[in-house]
């Protein structure tokens, strides 16, 4: 399924399709700025940044939901789930905080957690929020990964390889792989068995907006390179071969 909004205006389109190639036009519940879908593996939600979520078990019927409210400011960056477990990160500039908040109840209500970390503003990047299945999630900012060995209800700050942006994060196949999007180390790839100690394996075929997949087999990555899109897939998250590129 898929959610937007035209020029990050409210919006309620949303499109849901049985094999991503024929969609049907559908209409959410409510107008917002809807992004961020992801799939828990019974039910879809899709957040706007502020204040509202919504769960659908098909793409088609939606509830809608209230988002926690963060401590300070508003808005939240990005989404991810753990099995399923809803959760959602944030960064404060005041006081190096890093926020999250969980659901293990389709958003019905939620865990908000406050962390003093020693770093700021994890990236927006949609697939910035990483789990292996086992409780164990991964989040990358601009200068590190941050880890939860409990479903986000308590986190960890690692630095990372690279002087980089670290953009997007995924796990598959018992590896970690992250990407970055320029920095001082240009855009590459690290690979991690654990989520905390990684090995930098070169160049990333992405230069800028990388997202990272794995779809039980394979990983892929989709983004640009120069201005032209961009396919990229691996076997081990290591050596990558360019697919697609327009």
């Amino acid at each position: 399924m898929a959610t937007g909004s035209l020029n990050n205006s409210p919006s309620t389109r949303c499109s849901y399709s049985n094999d991503g190639i024929t969609w049907i036009n559908n209409t959410m519940p409510a107008s917002a700025k809807w992004n961020f879908p992801v799939w828990n593996g019974n039910i879809f939600f899709v957040m706007d940044s502020d204040t509202v979520g919504a769960s659908s078990s098909d793409g088609i019927t939606w509830k809608l939901y209230a988002l926690p409210t963060p401590s300070s400011g508003t808005g939240w960056a990005n989404i991810g789930n753990s099995g399923s477990v809803i959760i959602l990160t944030r960064s404060i500039a005041i006081g190096n905080l890093f926020e999250s908040a969980w659901s293990d109840n389709g958003g019905a209500s939620w865990h908000l957690v406050t962390t003093a970390l020693s770093y700021l503003n994890p990236s927006g990047a949609v697939n910035n929020i990483g789990a292996d299945g086992t409780g164990k999630v991964v989040v990358v900012s601009s200068d590190g990964a941050t880890v939860s060995l409990n479903n986000g209800a308590s986190w960890t700050r690692y630095t990372m390889v690279g002087t980089t942006s670290w953009y997007s994060v995924v796990y598959g196949n018992g590896t970690w792989v992250a990407a970055s999007a320029g920095g001082a180390s240009g855009s590459i790839i690290a690979t991690s068995p654990d989520g905390i100690f990684w090995t930098n394996r070169g160049a990333s075929p992405i230069s800028a907006i990388p997202k990272l997949f794995f779809n039980g087999s394979q990983f892929s990555m989709v983004g640009l390179s120069g201005s032209s899109q961009s396919f990229s897939t691996s076997s081990d998250g290591i050596t990558w071969t360019v697919a697609v590129s327009t």
